[in-house]
């Protein structure tokens, strides 16, 4: 995809259409800073070491995100094709039940088809 092309595609992503325009240049800012580049990076880093995470846990072995900004990175790296989503489990972090995370390149365990 061309560079621009996914500015602009990251960007949209990141905001709803009703949203008040502050939400399109906060949304600008993640994208044009790099900050969503870099999320997005240490969330694919983390599943790297501990593929099958939940949101939870992921956050727990990241110095820079909370829990808030990795759920809110992960719908764009399935968008992307880059993750995919696994069986629902408990949480060793939050006790909740949550839905686990895999980088695409294989077998997703929760329909064990390939992906």
């Amino acid at each position: 995809m061309d560079t621009l092309l996914e500015t602009l595609w990251d960007i949209a992503r990141l905001y709803r259409p009703t949203d008040p325009p502050t939400s399109r240049v906060a949304a600008e800012g993640m994208v044009e800073s790099g900050k969503l580049g870099r999320h997005e990076w240490c969330v694919m880093n983390i599943l790297k070491h501990f593929n099958g995470s939940t949101c939870g846990e992921i956050a727990s072995y990241s110095m820079e995100l909370d829990y808030e900004a990795t759920h809110k990175r992960m719908k764009g790296l399935e968008l992307k094709n880059l993750i995919v989503r696994g069986a629902i489990r408990k949480c060793t972090v939050r006790g909740t039940r949550m839905t686990t995370w895999y980088i695409k390149d294989g077998i997703a365990p929760r329909t064990g088809q390939e992906v």
